[in-house]
């Protein structure tokens, strides 16, 4: 499949736009989530440094969050692949 730049501009913008939104949304799910949970917390999460991934958590579902952290990275990794490939073609 083979896209003009004029064609993928939208498509990355709509990809910045959706990452923004993801991030707005889980930051209100941590906000409502710490005021519901009267004390108990749990979270997990990766911070990527590099080709260095970060797995942190805390809690009883702490493993559980990082494996659902870990499988979403993994596939936006693949998704930041596929649009750099699709850009060095054009």
């Amino acid at each position: 499949m083979k896209l003009a730049k004029e064609n993928i501009t939208p498509l990355l913008l709509g990809f910045l736009f959706l990452g923004f939104l993801m991030v707005f949304v889980g930051v209100m799910l941590l906000i409502l989530a710490g005021l519901s949970s009267k004390g108990q917390l749990d979270f997990g999460g990766i911070i990527i440094i590099g080709p260095i991934p970060i797995l942190i958590g805390y809690g009883q579902n702490a493993p559980w969050l990082i494996l659902f952290a870990a499988v979403i990275t993994v596939i936006c990794l693949l998704f930041f692949a596929w649009a750099w490939t699709l850009g060095r073609r054009g």
